[in-house]
């Protein structure tokens, strides 16, 4: 783990060579089984960028309205900086800037984008379709304190696929626990802390299908 409490107050604020530096080399590792950033909140550039470039992006939401409307947004400047990633290998440079803009009529689905570079070369549309398809968001409802909390996230990816047309996945929900705040307070994970916690055992459940999402592993999955 590397700490960032006392990092300079710029330390977010990465220039272009730095995080193109930075990607390559985390991209480049081989000392480590799994890595794991833990991003900030917002949808600044360099947020989105190293998003992007895992292999499962997590999301986690809280089941409250501003916290689901931030999560679409982030999600939505996410799909759009991946396509802007893109545009000069499809030649779109055109669409993506008419995606992103807020006119009446602007493009906004991936079928819609894919509809538009289908018009112009069939070939490169069906690429096109692949690559972004591989774009799927991976949500976590936290601190959910009623059953209707518990299924926010299946709402949440049914009304992303019906307005959006990308497929996302819910991995699941973290009912609220006091033991995960006293855990903390002690400075100690709740896993070491207090392993028996129905917020600790979810936290493993979901680690168990984050891990099949690369292959099922009989010795670790937890059902």
């Amino acid at each position: 783990m590397i700490a960032g409490a006392q990092d300079s107050l710029d330390a977010a604020n990465l220039k272009y060579a730095q995080k193109q530096k930075l990607l390559r080399t985390l991209l480049s590792q081989t000392t480590a089984d799994y890595l794991i950033l833990d991003l900030g909140a917002g949808t600044s550039f360099n947020t989105l960028d190293f998003f992007l470039i895992a292999d499962h992006g997590l999301l986690v939401v809280l089941p409250e309205p501003t916290s689901v409307e931030n999560a679409y947004r982030f999600v939505k400047a996410a799909f759009f900086r991946m396509l802007q990633q893109t545009e000069a290998r499809y030649g779109i440079q055109d669409l993506v800037e008419g995606a992103l803009s807020t006119r009446e009529g602007a493009l906004r689905t991936l079928h819609d984008v894919v509809a538009q570079v289908r018009r112009k070369a069939p070939s490169d549309a069906e690429r096109l379709e692949r690559e972004l398809a591989a774009f799927r968001v991976r949500l976590v409802v936290n601190q959910a304190r009623t059953d209707a909390d518990e299924k926010v996230g299946a709402a949440m990816v049914a009304a992303w696929k019906k307005f959006f047309g990308i497929d996302m996945d819910d991995l699941g929900a973290l009912r609220y626990d006091d033991e995960a705040w006293r855990a903390v307070r002690k400075r100690k994970p709740v896993l070491i802390e207090r392993p028996d916690a129905p917020v600790a055992q979810g936290l493993q459940r979901i680690a168990a299908r984050i891990l099949t999402l690369d292959g099922p592993s009989p010795e670790s999955a937890i059902p």
